[in-house]
């Protein structure tokens, strides 16, 4: 494939190709010359030398450099010109399987076109070629020049032609065109004629080349032009040759190239109008100082020459004479206004007297003392129309200069006649500081006054209490008494909060606004008004901003938004209000009412002792007895609470005996206990243990609808979360005494009915009982107290704002602080090893198995079916709409763990192909033979099948309970009373609540659970008040399965518990799809 422009622009793009095709279009490809694999160029660009561009040869690459700054990958458009040139004027046979390559490589170029390897010098004048390669003598070249043509130059340029010396002769040549046409330039190595040329001749071959126009025919001879800068060019590099000279291009006299001394410079100056001076320059000659004027036409290039018609010589000119200078005022005397004037008297004259001759009427005039110091801006603020203006000026070194007025005259002259000094202005950085005005400080600019102004009442006020302080750090600001008046610095509106007693539960506030020590008269909208809008400020009908103390606003609409109904608090809000109103300083006002309860609650040294009935004094314990103090002292308040002692350690008794005390006390109303189903009869069984002559009333499905028409009667009635919810309506008849939730995380999703239908329920006192208040997010919390005192912790969308979303996802540790001291007062939590010295501490251990092969088999198939519709549902669907089906999947991954058969998989056999269930074998073997008794755990019924079929088949007494058992309890007591049952079957969910199994001292939990206090209630069945051994639980996980991913997990969901109410350690987010990434391993 030859090489092309589209592959040229391929190695450049569109932008580059395009500008270096002009270059080349414009002629601006000079001196191209080969050395060995090499070829160089010059290629004029924007600056006065040329660029260099270099193009090697090698290993069958082309390498293309250029001496430009270009440095964004590609080719510059330097080089596109160069490979153009090559690409249109021919290239050589040798070049075949060259590859060019500028930043990476391009596809291969071929033979160039052989059309144009037989024209030129060769076959057209082969006399001429004989003539170059006869004798030893040294070739010359002449390079013939119009003088005519330069005394008149034009933009057309003036013309030449080229003259070769040898041998005593001197031919013409009369064809140009071949003679130095770019094909026998490149292939130079097969012209034997022009190797006879020096490096310099073949360089003039080159740049007469690049000078080549069009041609203008006059019978048999082409005549060529060059312009002026080219002229430039020539000169430089005739001038450091031996064998190139030029003449005239009639008669060939030669024209002298005179070097030193240069052509110099004289500037006339005088003065001239008033703050005005004119200047007038021309060129002198060293040589022949008596004639001044012109003297002939300049060529200005990278050195400059001045042709010297009169003596036929191109003399050489001071490097420091400018073109635009001479332009100007070469043999023109011109007046300078005062702007050009400061120019000149302090930019432009001290630099000519470095090397031109100056003449001065008045030099004293003319000498000026240019300073730099550093602008210091001076902003002065005013008010017009009710808005701000601000004139910009800035300080140098004591002189103010106006922005408005100064524009963008580079000088500032000031000082007397004698003294004269100017200042040079910094305007870059004056700009600077204007725009910034414009974008940090809300300013806008008018053309027409030259000022700055702030328009809005939200900006005003920001500038006048921020802004101006920010001015100030490097700036001067003066404000005018008009814009004093409208801000003072220090004063602020504060709220004061003003509390009133209007009944037992809640209490009346509204909040008033001061200044000093004064009260405004500012509606409560319109602060609201401002604060909705996010201004900082309240406006005064004088038209005064006053800012408002944002951190006691912020606190106090934090501590009451969401909390009041219809402008009134709950007495449990008084405590927590008060106490964040006084950390933020907010003034608080309380009627002799209101200051009566808060000093009560504020003088609180401790819980009052409650005085036991005697038949339970030696029942309770220490720390029970200290429950039942703080259960009556939440009753004194009229505070709801959560009783959260870990399972085992007697919440059940402690709210019994609250119960119990308002009994003897006289209570006439009944109290009602809410739990799980499992749990009815348990609390039955504990009222007639410690309580036996209370009324108590069982409300079960047999014969509902009558019993609940003894509720009135009764003194303690039981229920269930189920019936409850179908039999609420009939509940709105009754008031109770104390509202008592068991196992209260059932209402932790407050979109469940269970948790709408207890908070209908009419009651004085509200009790929660949980060994987990808090099981997978915060919101568990939030529902909890929604229930127990309701708009206590606000609605929810504001909770979720404040709490919930900053906790979870930012880790807000300030908030969890906040939160965990806001709700500590309601919540009391005790540890089994921190309150009952004598029970044995238990030891859990994890067991792991890895999977049998062809278990593992089954396990890597499915994973990964599970990765990929994971992966795929949550593309096509986010992982909202996608949760069922992927929790379905990680059921699958969990019972294949367990046992294939769970999945569905169909097996010949049973034997070896669970390893977890090979690995349970072995430990109830071991277990059994060590006296052991023995509660194993399982969330699938169907694996509780195929440990009753092992059971069985190896005659091991055992008790067995799911969902569908009936009679448990008489399970529960033969389990316990026997010392040969061994072996307890339980359900995870069924067996993990209420129930006493204190006979076991073992607990293996076959698969681990999404939630960690689930796991932990089954291990507190045995791990409980009457155990006197030591409890082992052991946690069996198939490694390198989605158990062990389960298990890091389960921590998370422990730091979630643990956070708000045992201690402050790191909180976890729900389950979402980075925990579905984790758990499945996807990688995407």
């Amino acid at each position: 494939m030859q090489l092309s422009r589209h592959q040229i622009k391929s190695m450049s793009g569109n932008a580059i190709f395009s500008r270096g095709e002009q270059y080349y279009r414009l002629r601006r490809v000079h001196s191209l010359t080969w050395e060995g694999d090499s070829v160089r160029a010059d290629v004029l660009g924007s600056r006065k030398r040329p660029y260099t561009v270099t193009a090697l040869q090698r290993h069958g690459e082309l390498t293309v450099k250029c001496t430009c700054p270009y440095d964004w990958g590609g080719l510059c458009k330097h080089g596109v010109a160069v490979l153009l040139y090559l690409l249109d004027h021919g290239g050589s046979s040798t070049q075949k399987g060259l590859r060019a390559r500028a930043g990476f490589r391009t596809p291969r170029v071929g033979r160039l076109s052989s059309q144009r390897e037989g024209q030129g010098i060769v076959e057209k004048d082969p006399a001429l070629e004989a003539f170059l390669l006869s004798g030893d003598d040294p070739i010359r070249l002449q390079v013939g020049i119009s003088v005519k043509g330069l005394e008149n130059i034009t933009g057309k340029g003036v013309s030449f032609s080229l003259f070769i010396q040898h041998g005593g002769q001197t031919v013409k040549v009369s064809d140009l065109d071949a003679f130095i046409a770019p094909e026998r330039l490149i292939l130079h190595n097969h012209l034997p004629y022009f190797t006879a040329l020096s490096q310099g001749q073949q360089h003039l071959l080159h740049m007469l080349r690049g000078f080549v126009g069009e041609s203008s025919a006059y019978g048999s001879v082409q005549l060529r032009r060059m312009m002026p800068f080219q002229l430039s060019m020539l000169l430089e590099h005739v001038c450091r040759q031996n064998d190139i000279e030029i003449v005239e291009i009639k008669t060939r006299e030669p024209l002298r190239l005179l070097l030193d001394p240069p052509i110099g410079l004289r500037v006339v100056v005088r003065s001239a109008r008033k703050n005005q001076i004119a200047v007038a320059a021309s060129l002198i000659d060293p040589l022949h100082p008596a004639g001044q004027g012109s003297m002939g036409q300049v060529f200005f290039g990278s050195r400059s020459w001045l042709f010297d018609a009169e003596h036929r010589t191109f003399r050489l000119m001071h490097p420091r004479i400018e073109q635009r200078f001479l332009k100007y005022f070469h043999l023109s005397e011109r007046v300078l206004d005062a702007r050009e004037r400061q120019h000149f008297l302090a930019g432009i004259l001290p630099k000519l007297k470095e090397f031109a001759e100056v003449v001065m009427d008045d030099p004293q005039a003319y000498t000026v003392r240019v300073e730099r110091p550093a602008p210091r801006p001076c902003y002065e603020v005013d008010v017009i129309k009710g808005e701000l203006e601000v004139a910009l000026s800035f300080d140098y070194g004591g002189q103010r200069i106006s922005y408005a007025q100064g524009g963008s005259q580079p000088y500032w002259e000031y000082g007397p006649e004698d003294d004269r000094r100017m200042i040079r202005r910094d305007i870059p950085r004056e700009n600077e500081i204007a725009g910034l005005l414009v974008r940090n400080y809300t300013c806008v600019f008018s053309e027409r006054s030259k000022r700055f102004y702030v328009t809005r009442t939200d900006e005003i006020f920001d500038f006048l209490s921020s802004h101006v302080h920010a001015l100030q750090k490097d700036g001067d600001v003066f404000l005018s008494q008009r814009a004093k008046a409208l801000y003072q610095e220090g004063e602020v509106i504060r709220p004061c909060v003003r509390v009133s007693s209007s009944g037992m539960d809640w209490f009346a506030y509204d909040i008033a606004f001061r200044r000093g020590g004064g009260e405004l008269d500012i509606p409560m909208n319109v602060v609201k008004d401002h604060l909705d809008n996010g201004w900082k400020f309240v406006r005064l009908k004088t038209g005064e901003f006053i800012p408002l103390d944002q951190g006691a606003f912020a606190r106090v609409a934090d501590l009451l938004e969401d909390r009041e109904r219809q402008g009134r608090l709950m007495l449990a809000h008084i405590p927590f209000v008060m106490e964040g109103l006084r950390e933020e300083g907010v003034e608080v006002e309380l009627d002799p009412q209101t200051r009566g309860l808060y000093d009560d609650l504020r003088s609180f040294n401790g819980l009052e002792p409650v005085a036991l009935p005697p038949f339970l004094s030696g029942v309770l314990r220490d720390y029970q007895g200290h429950g039942v103090n703080w259960l009556a002292f939440l009753k004194k308040f009229r505070f709801g609470g959560i009783l959260a002692d870990e399972m085992g350690l007697g919440k059940t008794l402690q709210a019994l005996t609250v119960i119990l005390k308002d009994i003897e006390a006289g209570c006439a109303l009944p109290s009602l206990v809410v739990c799980p189903t499992t749990l009815v009869w348990n609390w039955e069984a504990e009222i007639k243990k410690f309580l036996p002559a209370t009324r108590t009333l069982v409300i079960s499905n047999k014969d509902r609808i009558a019993l609940m028409e003894q509720i009135p009667k009764a003194q303690i009635v039981i229920t269930s979360y189920a019936l409850l919810r179908r039999d609420i309506e009939k509940y709105h008849a009754h008031r109770f005494h104390f509202l008592i939730l068991d196992e209260a995380q059932n209402i932790k999703n407050r979109h469940t009915i269970s948790a709408r239908v207890v908070k209908q329920l009419n009651a004085a006192h509200r009790l929660a009982l949980t060994g987990t208040p808090l099981e997978n997010s915060i919101a568990d919390i939030w529902s909890l107290f929604d229930f127990l005192m309701p708009s206590f912790l606000g609605n929810y969308e504001r909770f979720r704002a404040s709490y919930e979303i900053p906790i979870t996802q930012f880790r807000d540790e300030g908030k969890l602080k906040e939160l965990s001291r806001r709700i500590a007062p309601f919540v009391l939590r005790r540890l089994k090893k921190d309150v009952i010295k004598e029970l044995p501490d238990r030891i859990e251990q994890t067991a792991f198995c890895e999977l049998e092969p062809t278990q593992a088999k089954i396990y890597a198939a499915m994973a990964e079916k599970a990765r990929a519709q994971a992966l795929e549902a949550y593309r096509a669907k986010g992982f909202n709409k996608s949760r069922m089906l992927i929790l379905t999947l990680l059921l699958r991954l969990r019972q294949i763990c367990c046992h294939p058969e769970l999945a569905g998989v169909r097996l010949k056999h049973r034997i070896g192909v669970s390893a977890k269930m090979d690995l349970l074998k072995e430990m109830l073997n071991e277990l059994l033979s060590s006296g052991h008794k023995v509660l194993v755990f399982s969330q699938f019924v169907d694996m509780l099948k195929i440990m009753r079929d092992h059971l069985e088949k190896e005659k091991v007494s055992f008790e067995y309970m799911d969902g569908k058992t009936k009679k448990r309890q008489c399970a529960v007591e033969r389990f316990n009373a026997d010392p040969q049952i061994k072996v307890f079957l339980l359900s995870l969910k069924v067996g993990g609540l209420g129930l006493n199994l204190t006979s076991a001292d073992t607990v293996i939990l076959y698969e681990p659970w999404w939630n960690p206090a689930v796991e932990q209630q089954a291990i507190d069945r045995t791990h409980r008040i009457g155990q006197k051994s030591t409890v082992l639980a052991y946690h069996l996980i198939a490694r390198g399965t989605i158990e062990e991913k389960i298990q890091a997990l389960q921590q998370r969901k422990k730091f979630l518990m643990n956070a708000l109410v045992l201690s402050e350690e790191t909180m976890a987010k729900k389950l979402g799809w980075e925990d579905i990434r984790f758990l499945l391993d996807i990688k995407d």
